[in-house]
């Protein structure tokens, strides 16, 4: 009989958990819109915004804290995140910070504006199953002559800095390409990962198929891993005012893409991968310590249970971004409805939607509230107010506010945008 903990595995998957409470120390999460969009006209401007956030579907800010700062984490805390799980979970975030110089029209360019930018991000994603969390906080006692399913599962983790230069056409085209250096890249799944458990714990049964790719700089955490070149646009379209059906609001659409490209690593990257299905018997383990010595016995463990490597060159997509929204008129009427749209590859995340209203109570200040359902997290309740004096634009979001004032919110964030505009048009 054992009493048994599967702790090599537990305990990785409880630092798993742990490494992503410390790193998302961020607090905000990107508006689907930017500071600009009151209503100037420029021929040159200098941005400077960032935004940091995390945001989950079963932790509290209370236990994300918890993993971040430290402390214990009771059976009480445990089973209250225990309650909220679903067959799938998320956890991450993300930060960064960018300036950005535009200009307008030039004739050098033949009537073409141009755009310089340079950006620093970092995320962290990742998706659970609720089976798990349980074996890793629980262990495996509560699968008697059942099955914990631990897929899909899915990490992502990444850090870049990024140079942006492009054309842009201020009516309705921005296109560029985007030169990034990355200092972290890290990319695992679990397609296919089961722990079958007996009735009397005689024996574990294990399937597990999945990847990991690694790159990192283990002697220097800022040094380059790797490279990306990539396509980011942004398109702009309106609805004709003079058609059959005038509207009161201008109907205006946005549709973009960033780092639209490919990921280039060192040729020192590990590529780390398992294809197994295993069964333990034959031996009774009453203690972790005797498990984890009768586990790497050479008479009771196969190679083939543990993931092989290899170093290599990784060559892949980037984690490109589309979006889609559709911002107030400046010149309709005060208060408008909005909603947009957001989807990122390669961050474990889900697409995010956005709901909500503008209210313009003068020219110079916009108030905006709404809904965002999706990314890292359900629903969540945001605010911005963005106010323009003379020639400078600022704006200040917070998506989600109740996470902001109460422990039992989940997750922060916070963003925010200087942009100043060097002369208007007349």
């Amino acid at each position: 009989m054992w009493d048994w903990n599967y702790k090599i595995f537990r305990y990785l998957t409880i630092i798993l958990f742990v490494l992503i409470g410390v790193s998302l120390d961020g607090t905000a999460q990107h508006l689907l819109r930017d500071v600009s969009i009151l209503d100037e006209n420029m021929e040159q401007s200098l941005t400077f915004s960032g935004f940091g956030y995390y945001n989950t579907t079963a932790f509290d800010n209370q236990t994300v804290d918890l993993f971040r700062k430290g402390g214990y984490f009771t059976n009480d805390l445990k089973n209250d995140v225990h309650k909220r799980l679903k067959n799938y979970n998320y956890l991450g975030g993300e930060a960064s910070a960018k300036i950005e110089y535009e200009s307008a029209a030039t004739d050098m360019l033949n009537g073409l504006g141009y755009y310089i930018s340079y950006e620093a991000t970092a995320s962290e994603g990742l998706l659970h199953s609720k089976d798990l969390f349980d074996l890793a906080f629980y262990g495996n006692s509560q699968f008697g002559n059942d099955t914990a399913w631990l897929s899909r599962t899915e990490y992502a983790g990444y850090a870049f800095q990024k140079i942006g230069i492009g054309l842009n056409n201020t009516d309705n085209l921005k296109i560029g390409m985007s030169f990034m250096n990355f200092s972290k890249w890290q990319m695992g799944t679990l397609d296919r990962a089961y722990m079958l458990t007996a009735t009397d714990t005689s024996f574990v049964e294990m399937g597990v198929k999945g990847e990991f790719d690694n790159a990192v700089n283990q002697n220097n955490p800022n040094g380059s891993v790797g490279i990306g070149i990539g396509l980011d646009f942004e398109f702009v379209t309106s609805l004709d005012q003079d058609s059959l059906y005038p509207r009161k609001n201008k109907s205006t659409f946005v549709i973009g893409g960033n780092n639209i490209g490919a990921f280039l690593s060192n040729n020192d990257a590990q590529h780390y991968y398992i294809d197994t299905n295993y069964r333990f018997s034959g031996f009774e383990v009453n203690k972790l310590s005797q498990f984890q010595t009768a586990l790497f016995d050479k008479n009771t463990t196969k190679d083939s249970l543990l993931p092989k490597y290899e170093t290599k060159r990784l060559i892949t997509v980037l984690p490109l971004e589309l979006y889609f929204y559709a911002p107030s008129d400046p010149n309709g009427r005060k208060l408008q409805f909005v909603y947009g749209f957001r989807y990122r590859l390669k961050s474990a995340t889900q697409a995010l939607i956005t709901v909500g209203g503008d209210y313009r109570p003068t020219s110079s200040v916009l108030l905006s509230g709404y809904a965002l359902l999706g990314g890292y997290g359900y629903l969540q309740v945001g605010l911005s107010l963005q106010k323009k004096f003379k020639n400078i634009l600022i704006g200040i979001e917070a998506n989600n506010v109740p996470g902001l004032i109460t422990k039992s919110g989940y997750g922060k964030s916070l963003g925010f945008g200087i942009k100043y505009i060097f002369n208007e048009k007349n």
